[in-house]
């Protein structure tokens, strides 16, 4: 029980730490281990309490203090990440905005943001593997998505969800991480498109937005077959998935991301962004050695950790077949082509934050506040920039909450819950 006691207030400690710039080593190394401590939160909670309670009952005193401090820590931070935030919503649409969900996905919302309902009621939801949507221009090799559909006894809400995956433009792949969450929404009647768009080396910035409007266009045009409504596309993405959407659903007659074969429209619905990019030259300027892992030296002995685990990295698809790890000072330039003095042009047509409209679709940010990603500061000037253009934009912020939170066991972590519970909220209000 001791071991237990002091575990669960190691994990309750690392709920704690926020990092501050520049992140060093340590940082970086650390954000696994957060994510999965807050993940798991509430199982630090029940054994700090257990363990508190039988240690006092032994007279242990150092291990009691070390329980109830894991009961604590635990404790507040579910309670701050899942605190209510409907005043977002009513800001967005009004007092009465619950009333305007469609009936028909009421019932099939998440009851509350916590504690879980186990199991979710999920059965019968169809899933269709490696359906091509398009060709890479380059070579002809097909583009390949994933289909979730709702189950046939549920009606369809007509949405059609395009996700793209996080990758920092470099790793992962479709139906990485993802499934519980595409199960849950294609439960509620919406289809999910998956899509694995082609990424650097193979692909730059061009050729990545370009397979995203590829897979608007063609689930558009396969809508009927789907029972989705053309008119009713939304754009899903986390991290350098979630830049990607914010660029296409912000630039759909921009001619700097049109190609020659896409003739269709691909505008969209709506966006959803799990903590993604909206600037990139401060990105660039954040991902430089000296500010993320402390100098070049943490990133050369970074690499060689990392570059035998090739092979395995492709099996598990981390890494796709044509590529090889990099080092996040090249994550920037590998996508971008060079530096932003090198194309000033380039790195302000890649930021989701130049092309701000009135135009611009309603969009939800979903945003750890201390995240390793660097992002937070960018997002929360692209949502006050949409607020000013008159655009619809919701920024929901999880306290102690770090990058990649959705990911991790998403049907127990408080932030993962709550993430989905206003997500699924937003979505209905786009039917």
């Amino acid at each position: 029980m001791r071991l237990i006691t002091y575990l669960s207030a190691m994990f309750a400690a690392l709920t704690l730490i926020r990092f501050t710039k520049p992140h060093g080593v340590l940082g970086g190394l650390m954000v696994g281990p957060k994510v999965l401590a807050g993940a798991l939160a509430p199982l630090w909670t029940f054994f700090g309490i257990l363990g508190g309670f039988v240690a006092l009952w032994r007279r242990e005193w150092s291990v009691a203090v070390t329980g109830l401090f894991a009961f604590g820590a635990s404790a507040c931070h579910v309670r701050r990440v899942t605190r209510g935030r409907d005043e977002l919503f009513t800001q967005a649409f009004g007092l009465n905005w619950k009333n305007n969900i469609p009936s028909p996905i009421q019932p099939r919302l998440l009851p509350r943001r916590w504690p879980p309902n186990l199991p979710d009621p999920e059965a019968g939801v169809r899933w269709q593997r490696n359906i091509v949507f398009g060709q890479w221009p380059a070579s002809g090799e097909p583009l390949l998505c994933d289909l979730w559909q709702p189950p046939k006894e549920v009606t369809p809400s007509g949405l059609g969800l395009v996700y793209v995956h996080g990758s920092a433009w470099h790793f992962c792949d479709k139906d990485f991480l993802t499934r519980p969450f595409f199960r849950h929404l294609a439960w509620q009647g919406h289809t999910i498109m998956d899509v694995a768009y082609t990424m650097a080396p193979k692909a730059d910035l061009f050729g990545m937005v370009g397979d995203v409007k590829r897979a608007i266009g063609w689930l558009k045009t396969n809508s009927h077959q789907f029972e989705v409504d053309p008119n009713r596309i939304i754009l899903i993405g986390g991290s350098a998935g979630g830049h990607l959407s914010l660029l296409a659903a912000y630039t759909p007659k921009n001619p700097a991301f049109r190609t020659d074969e896409q003739q269709a429209d691909t505008s969209v619905r709506a966006v959803v962004c799990y903590y993604g990019f909206s600037d990139m030259v401060d990105t660039y300027e954040y991902f430089k050695p000296d500010n993320v892992l402390a100098s070049k030296q943490a990133y050369h002995w970074l690499n060689t950790i990392v570059d035998p685990l090739t092979p395995f990295m492709r099996r598990i698809r981390f890494l796709p077949d044509y590529a090889s790890w990099i080092s996040p000072e090249s994550w920037i330039t590998d996508f971008m082509g060079g530096s932003p003095e090198e194309f000033p042009d380039r790195y302000q047509l890649a930021s989701p934050l130049s092309h701000v409209s009135p135009d611009c679709p309603p969009t939800l940010f979903i945003q750890g506040a201390h995240d390793f990603g660097g992002m937070v500061g960018q997002i929360k000037r692209l949502n006050r920039a949409l607020h000013r253009a008159g655009a619809l934009s919701i920024y929901l912020e999880l306290p102690d909450t770090d990058h990649g939170f959705d990911l991790i066991l998403p049907k127990v972590s408080p932030a993962a819950r709550t993430a989905t519970f206003y997500a699924e909220r937003f979505l209905a209000m786009m039917v």
